[in-house]
């Protein structure tokens, strides 16, 4: 009778222990997809980047095309009509006057966007900040279970030495 319990706490304990293992590869899973998406999503960011990167380079080549235009114009107007010189360099301080508002503004802007790139880089921060706790507290989780395990598996020797004892005692009493 005792033997038969002994061997249904012992199966049991197997079970525990496969049921345990399963839940810890399940885990091990789960964070692994996590952090496939958390890859994933680090790359969305980089291709946004380089998209916004080719935009801009494309804008600038625009913008120096167009400048380039301008001044062809301005070199024929100098040539073409020399007695216009006094409204042409009216114009020029006019262009000049846009051109430094032009490129206030596209320093806002500039200043704008790497305020951008800063929170960007704050907030990778943080989620790297946050994996690396998240680890360190599956890494903690894990040393825990073990030392736990290693406990039980040890009570469970010690039962085990304990009811073979009382079944020698039980057997040597019920020997003739």
């Amino acid at each position: 009778m005792m033997e038969k319990l002994l061997l249904e706490f012992m199966s049991e304990m197997r079970e525990f222990r496969t049921e345990v293992n399963g839940r810890f590869t399940k885990l091990e899973h789960e964070m692994n997809d996590r952090f496939t998406k958390v890859d994933e999503r680090f790359t969305q960011v980089d291709k946004r980047f380089t998209k916004l990167e080719g935009e801009m380079d494309k804008r600038f080549t625009k913008v120096d095309e167009r400048f380039t235009q301008v001044d062809q114009r301005f070199t024929k107007l100098e040539v073409e009509m020399a007695e216009r010189f006094t409204k042409v360099d009216e114009r020029f301080t006019q262009v000049d006057k846009s051109f430094t508002k032009l490129e206030h503004e596209m320093n806002e802007r500039f200043t704008q966007v790497d305020n951008r790139f800063t929170t960007v880089d704050m907030r990778l921060s943080k989620i790297e900040n946050d994996v690396t706790v998240i680890k360190e507290a599956v890494v903690n989780n894990l040393s825990e279970s073990r030392s736990h395990f290693k406990h039980i598996e040890q009570s469970l020797q010690q039962h085990h030495s304990m009811f073979q004892l009382m079944t020698d005692e039980i057997n040597k009493k019920y020997r003739y």
